[in-house]
C-alpha cells in the first residue's frame, strides 16, 4: 500500500512501474502523475520533490 508520504523508491519497490507518468512544471516545481491500473482500480498518485503528496483510488471506468 502507498501512502502520502512515501518515496519514489517505496513505491518502485511496492507497485512497481507506473503504467504512464504524466510531469507538470508549476511555481513551486515539477509534479509527477503516477497512474497505475490493477485489478479493476484506477490508482493515481501525485509526487512532488521525490515523494508522494496525494493518493486517488477509484474505480476504473475503462475495466468493463
Amino acid at each position: 500500500m502507498v501512502s502520502v508520504g512515501d518515496t519514489v523508491e517505496r513505491v518502485r519497490a511496492v507497485a512497481g512501474a507506473p503504467e504512464s507518468v504524466d510531469s507538470e512544471a508549476g511555481e513551486s516545481g515539477t509534479r509527477e502523475q503516477w497512474t497505475y491500473r490493477r485489478r479493476g482500480r484506477l490508482i493515481q498518485l501525485w509526487l512532488a520533490d521525490g515523494k508522494v503528496v496525494h493518493v486517488s483510488d477509484r474505480k476504473d471506468e475503462k475495466d468493463n
